[in-house]
């Protein structure tokens, strides 16, 4: 299964933290964070339609999130 992205950019303000057992390892002066939020558009090999319950109503979240529980679903190539 491939799952369309888009990025999301976070600019905070202000420095950031780093925290370690409540002491200070380190901070970052008013970082940029890059996220990757699901775009809606799924791509799935004929296999991966085994893990859909029948009958139900099976949100595609809920089929991502079954996949990386099972491990068939690594990470971004």
């Amino acid at each position: 299964m491939a799952v369309a992205t888009v990025p999301y950019v976070v600019d905070v303000p202000y420095a950031v933290l780093n925290l370690e057992e409540n002491r200070i390892k380190s901070f970052k002066e008013k970082p940029t964070f890059t996220y990757y939020s699901n775009a809606g558009i799924y791509l799935m090999k004929s296999e991966v339609l085994t893990h859909i319950p029948v009958e139900k109503n099976y949100n595609a979240t809920d089929l991502i999130q079954t996949l990386i529980d099972s491990g068939q679903l690594k990470g971004v190539t």
